[in-house]
């Protein structure tokens, strides 16, 4: 396996803080409502996914 480069991974841990520190409070907020909804709709997806194959099961069952 290659070695990383620990002047790139030095800057890939400031990435984050670093574009945070240089938004708004509102910029920060309208990020992590946006992020929540993508979490949401992504559990939402996984649920329907599963969801046919339980209702199956059950059917079968009884």
């Amino acid at each position: 396996m290659k070695a990383k480069n620990p002047a790139a991974v030095a800057l890939g841990r400031l990435g984050g803080k670093a574009s945070a520190k240089s938004l708004t409070k509102e910029q920060r907020r309208k990020r992590a409502q946006k992020a929540r909804q993508t979490q949401l709709a992504r559990k939402k997806a996984m649920e329907k996914e599963k969801a046919p194959s339980e209702t199956s099961d059950e059917a079968e069952a009884q």
